[in-house]
């Protein structure tokens, strides 16, 4: 059975309300890692209370430094990266039992489906969502980007889609949205980049809509592919206005007296 050799990571913080169907989920495999970086809720309680789960804390260093730094901690080199509002269908479960990992240089994509307040989305920014998440730590490892990470599968080695789905509870309520949004632009203002004008920053927003809404087809999940398609162009928005505004403040800022 392929899953003992197997081992699910994940990363969480404050992830309370999710984490336990995550982790019923992952009941089949020897040892599931759980990096906590900071829980103030009983994140930590829950997780205790699954005798496969083995618990370490340490510190926040971006998504992709972080995922990487819990990818280590595992006890086999074959990795499942899961996140803590996630978890996996009976179907994925299924084929992960069955899978060959006789080749570390094949790295596996699953299907992400999105919950968006409790629908299953198919379009827009969150639709046809396929990720590498089961891969060989010896020849693939997360991006250093600090948000919005992926696997890199190297030049040298194949990816392979699985027929299961991962379900993902993506949005629970717009409150949720808004914090990512903040969070998110957050991480990538201390990004070294340079920061883009005016125009490209309201045409790049522009841009993220119509993709998301139009070329995505997300108009066709309703009101909440509209929200969708408004959350990715003002995260777009404020990730590049907040490297504009600390510019310029820090260019106008006059001399203060002694």
């Amino acid at each position: 059975m392929s899953t003992s050799e197997i081992y699910p990571v994940l990363i969480t913080r404050d992830a309370a309300a999710t984490i336990e169907r995550t982790l019923s989920s992952l009941s089949a495999f020897a040892e599931v890692i759980v990096y906590d970086n900071g829980s103030t809720d009983d994140t930590l309680e829950r997780c205790r209370q699954f005798p496969n789960v083995k618990v370490v804390t340490g510190d926040f260093f971006g998504f992709g430094p972080t995922k990487n730094h819990a990818v280590g901690l595992a006890r086999g080199d074959w990795v499942l990266a899961i996140d803590a509002d996630e978890y996996l269908s009976r179907a994925l479960l299924e084929e992960l039992r069955t899978i060959r990992l006789d080749d570390p240089s094949v790295a596996y994509a699953i299907e992400r489906h999105n919950l968006f307040l409790g629908k299953d989305l198919r379009h827009g920014g969150i639709g046809d969502d396929w990720l590498v998440r089961l891969f060989n730590r010896r020849r693939c490892r997360f991006n250093d980007r600090p948000v919005h990470e992926k696997v890199v599968v190297p030049d040298g080695c194949t990816t392979t889609r699985l027929r299961g789905e991962l379900w993902h509870q993506s949005c629970t309520d717009l409150d949720q949205m808004l914090d990512k949004i903040r969070r998110y632009s957050e991480l990538n203002r201390h990004v070294a980049a340079k920061p883009q004008g005016l125009f490209m920053i309201w045409l790049g927003s522009s841009w993220a809509f119509f993709k998301s809404y139009v070329l995505k087809r997300g108009f066709l999940d309703g009101w909440r592919g509209l929200a969708i398609a408004y959350g990715d162009a003002t995260g777009r928005f404020f990730k590049h206005m907040k490297r504009y505004a600390d510019k310029a403040t820090a260019a106008n800022r006059p001399d203060l007296p002694e």
